[in-house]
């Protein structure tokens, strides 16, 4: 092998490691811009999860405070009959004392 061709080799080889250096160095910042992608992507998917269930728990909420006014308005209704049919009852325990003697 001659001077030359010796010179030759070593050039192409130095070319084919800058495109590899190059290509190394392109791989690494793609490498990188996807992690960091994955992890911003990651990050606004929790937040969106979390604001949901934040409205969901607010709707829950809500809700059993509906079924509680709900269930204090039956129960008032209740009491107002009971109390009626108290009275009712009262009245005829009255009548009959009144037409036994």
């Amino acid at each position: 092998m001659t001077q030359e061709e010796r010179s030759t080799g070593l050039d192409q080889l130095e070319f084919y490691q800058r495109i590899q250096s190059r290509n190394t160095w392109v791989a690494r910042f793609v490498l990188l811009a996807v992690v960091f992608g994955m992890m911003s992507a990651n990050m606004w998917m929790t937040q969106r999860n979390y604001e949901a269930l934040v409205i969901n728990v607010d709707q829950a909420r809500l809700a059993q405070v509906h079924m509680l006014d709900i269930t204090v308005n039956r129960v008032k209704k209740l009491e107002k009959r009971i109390e009626s049919l108290e009275r009712t009852i009262e009245n005829q325990r009255a009548e009959q004392a009144v037409a036994a003697r």
